[in-house]
């Protein structure tokens, strides 16, 4: 990771920060709670050999990148190779009357999600 300085200030708002500004040690943090958790959680989830599962678990991603961002923290925190989880990529479409009355078609935003386990 490369690190400059800026010669000004940047400003962002509350909107712009939530959907433009990803901040991976948050995510880092999130996940690691979630998994020193688990078994507290579900004490049962374990295999025939008596090793602990984590159970199916889906993430939900503002974007694209910010999925592929929580997909290699993840992978990282669980200490997991690809197959441990994946990403999902949804967009549905919807029929709709425009404004003269005929049948159209909007799509609506992507959603992204991981699905662990």
């Amino acid at each position: 990771m490369r690190m400059e300085l800026q010669d000004e200030d940047e400003f962002y708002s509350s909107k712009q920060l939530d959907n433009d500004v990803v901040n991976p040690n948050q995510i880092r943090t999130i996940l690691k709670s979630f998994r020193s958790s688990l078994r507290n959680i579900f004490s049962d989830r374990t295999d025939k050999d008596g090793n602990f599962e984590v159970p199916k678990t889906l993430i939900f991603a503002k974007s694209d990148s910010h999925a592929d961002d929580i997909i290699q923290i993840v992978k990282e925190v669980f200490a997991e190779e690809n197959s441990f989880c994946r990403k999902i990529t949804y967009n549905s479409e919807r029929n709709i009357l425009d404004s003269e009355g005929k049948l159209g078609r909007r799509g609506k935003p992507q959603k992204y999600f991981i699905t662990i386990s």
